[in-house]
């Protein structure tokens, strides 16, 4: 199947879109002032593992705010466990607004050069015959307001 025949026969919805952050949990209960203001450079930068699209935009993100990993960095293989080492004060990470829940730390939103958001998108794919079924439409909506 080629590319034009794989989408005239498939429809992509967007479910939901939600904005990346940096997150950074400074270490000790109050956050004095002079740590506010740190730059992401001096931290460890803790990586999780996603999808290869998702990732291409976190090392565009890191490039263009010049977040090398200089300081070092690692990967963990789960956003949870990823979360927890930022929550521990270990170092920072690049999340979806969803992971937010419960987090008391620093949260810097994040926008390319360019001063578009950082956006990750989650899509549905169906055939385009059962999207204009009922209880699809149905389905999708449920989707899109449980976000």
């Amino acid at each position: 199947m080629t590319t034009e025949e794989f989408e005239q026969k498939i429809k992509r919805v967007l479910i939901t879109e939600e904005e990346i952050q940096a997150k950074v949990r400074e270490v000790g209960a109050q956050i004095s002032r002079e740590y506010e203001g740190k730059p992401l450079s001096d931290y460890l930068y803790i990586d999780h593992q996603t999808d290869a699209s998702l990732g291409a935009q976190m090392a565009r993100w890191r490039y263009e705010n010049g977040v090398t990993g200089d300081t070092g960095s690692f990967v963990v293989d789960n956003i949870t466990a990823c979360l927890e080492m930022v929550k521990r004060g270990l170092g920072w990470a690049l999340m979806p607004e969803i992971a937010l829940d419960n987090f008391d730390g620093c949260v810097r939103p994040c926008t390319f050069e360019n001063g578009e958001p950082f956006l990750r998108r989650t899509y549905i794919f169906c055939q385009r015959d059962a999207a204009a079924l009922p209880q699809v439409q149905l389905f999708m909506d449920m989707l899109k307001k449980k976000r």
